[in-house]
């Protein structure tokens, strides 16, 4: 993928002190960690717990803002599966 600020963080991992001499390229790093990557990337779980607990509230404007956080929570996670894709 076109992630050119991740694959410039990765190739500057993998040419330190770490994989220095590595033959690996970032787009191979990011193939072989994407579960790693989508660990990072998702967005906290907690949110989605907020988001139930104001669409359960029984007060129409927290469940209108429980619903628009749910959305957003799912939008994220979305993002993270296009930008992280499994092989």
């Amino acid at each position: 993928a076109d992630d050119t600020e991740l694959n410039t963080t990765i190739d500057a991992y993998l040419n330190g002190i770490h994989y220095a001499g590595s033959p690996t390229t970032a787009a191979q790093w990011r193939l072989d960690n994407y579960a790693l990557l989508r660990r990072w990337a998702y967005p906290d779980f907690r949110e989605y717990l907020d988001s139930q607990v104001k669409i359960n509230s029984g007060i129409q404007a927290t469940q209108d803002e429980g619903a628009t956080q749910l959305s957003n929570y799912f939008t994220e996670c979305l993002a993270v599966k296009t930008r992280f894709p499994k092989e």
